[in-house]
C-alpha cells in the first residue's frame, strides 16, 4: 500500500489522476475461493483500496458517479476450487454487500469485472446479483473479451444496461459481424444506453 501511495502521489505531481485501480493478484476468484485465508486477504485487500481512494473524497461527497473515483475486482484466470458453485457464488455475495457499504462509506464507486468461467457465465445471473445486492455505488466493469462463448457482448450491455459503470481495454473479435476491433459498436451501444463513465485503463498494483 506504500507504494500505490507513492504511486498516487507521483500521479498527482504530474497532474494525473489514477481513476481506477485494480489488484493483479486478488479479483473475483479469491474472494470466491475455498481458502478463508485468500478470501479475507483478498476482502482486507480491497477495503484498503476503497479506504485509500476515499481520502480525496470528503469534499467531493454529492458528485456524479462518473467523477469519483473506482476500484475494479477484475476477473483473472479462475484457478481450481474445491468449492462448490453455490459456496463460492454465496461467498462472493457477502464479499460484495461488505464491500459495496464501505463504497458508500468511503464514496467510492465499485465495478466488478464479469468473469469468463467459473462463476456468473449469465448476464440475467450477473444481473441479479447487482440487483439483489442494490447498492448504488456497486456496478459492473463490462470486459466483452470475457464474453467468449457465453453470447454476444452487445446482447450482454443490453441486459445490464445501467449497471456498466466501467469498459475495460482492449477490445477484439467479439463483434458477430467479423469485425476484428469493434471498439466503435461497444462504444455506440453504451452511448445508447447514456453511458457517461470512462473507459478504465486498469493501474496494476
Amino acid at each position: 500500500m506504500e507504494q500505490l501511495d507513492d504511486l498516487i502521489r507521483i500521479a498527482g505531481r504530474k497532474g494525473l489522476m489514477a481513476k481506477a485501480i485494480t489488484s493483479s493478484r486478488f479479483d473475483i476468484y479469491s474472494l470466491s475461493s475455498a481458502n478463508k485465508q485468500l478470501r479475507t486477504e483478498a476482502l482486507e485487500c480491497f477495503t484498503s483500496f476503497l479506504c485509500l481512494a476515499g481520502k480525496g473524497n470528503d469534499i467531493n461527497q454529492n458528485s456524479e458517479k462518473s467523477e469519483k473515483p473506482i476500484i475494479v475486482i477484475s476477473a483473472h484466470k479462475q484457478q481450481k476450487s474445491t468449492f462448490s458453485y453455490e459456496q463460492a457464488f454465496n461467498s462472493l455475495f457477502d464479499a460484495l454487500e461488505r464491500l459495496s457499504e464501505i463504497a458508500e462509506r468511503e464514496s467510492v464507486m465499485l465495478a466488478m469485472e464479469n468473469p469468463n468461467s467459473g462463476l456468473l457465465l449469465s448476464p440475467l445471473e450477473l444481473r441479479e446479483l447487482i440487483d439483489e445486492i442494490n447498492s448504488p455505488y456497486l456496478g459492473i466493469c463490462f470486459n466483452p473479451d470475457n464474453v467468449g462463448q457465453s453470447g454476444d457482448p452487445l446482447d450482454w450491455l443490453r441486459i445490464l444496461d445501467r449497471r456498466v459503470i466501467g469498459l475495460r481495454l482492449p477490445i477484439k473479435n467479439v463483434a458477430k459481424n467479423g469485425a476484428e476491433d469493434n471498439k466503435d459498436v461497444i462504444v455506440t451501444e453504451l452511448e445508447r444506453q447514456g453511458f457517461n463513465s470512462p473507459v478504465i485503463c486498469n493501474i496494476i498494483v
